[in-house]
C-alpha cells in the first residue's frame, strides 16, 4: 500500500522529501559530473544537495514554498509555465521527486 492510501495522513502540499541515497543510486548509472541541472521540487534540499555531491556543477533548486532549504534559488509554481530566473544558461536537464498528489499527472506533463 502507498502512503496515500486513505487510512494514511496526507501533507500539504505532497511534501515528501527524497533520501540521498537515491540519487547515490541513480549516480551509478548517470554521470552528473559537470551538468547543470534544475530540481523543481526541491523542497527541504536533500536531493539537490545529492546532486552537488554526486558531481553536478550548478543544481539550481526551485519549490512552490520555502520549507527551510537554504540553497533554495527561488520560489517558483513549475506548473505555473513561468521560467525560472536563470543568470547564465538553461539547466541540461530536470531531476526531480515531483509531488504525487492532484498535480501528479500535470507535473509530469509539463
Amino acid at each position: 500500500m502507498g502512503k496515500h492510501e486513505t487510512r494514511y495522513a496526507r501533507i500539504e502540499r505532497d511534501l515528501y522529501p527524497t533520501p540521498a541515497w537515491l540519487i547515490a543510486a541513480l549516480a551509478e548509472h548517470v554521470d552528473f559530473r559537470n551538468l547543470f541541472v534544475w530540481e523543481c521540487a526541491c523542497g527541504d534540499g536533500r536531493m539537490s544537495e545529492a546532486l552537488k555531491l554526486a558531481g553536478c556543477a550548478r543544481v539550481y533548486s526551485t519549490d512552490i514554498a520555502e520549507y527551510g532549504y537554504a540553497g533554495q534559488d527561488e520560489i517558483l509554481d513549475f506548473l505555473a509555465g513561468l521560467e525560472p530566473k536563470l543568470s547564465s544558461r538553461f539547466p541540461d536537464g530536470i531531476i526531480t521527486n515531483p509531488p504525487f498528489g492532484k498535480s501528479t499527472p500535470p507535473f509530469a506533463t509539463h
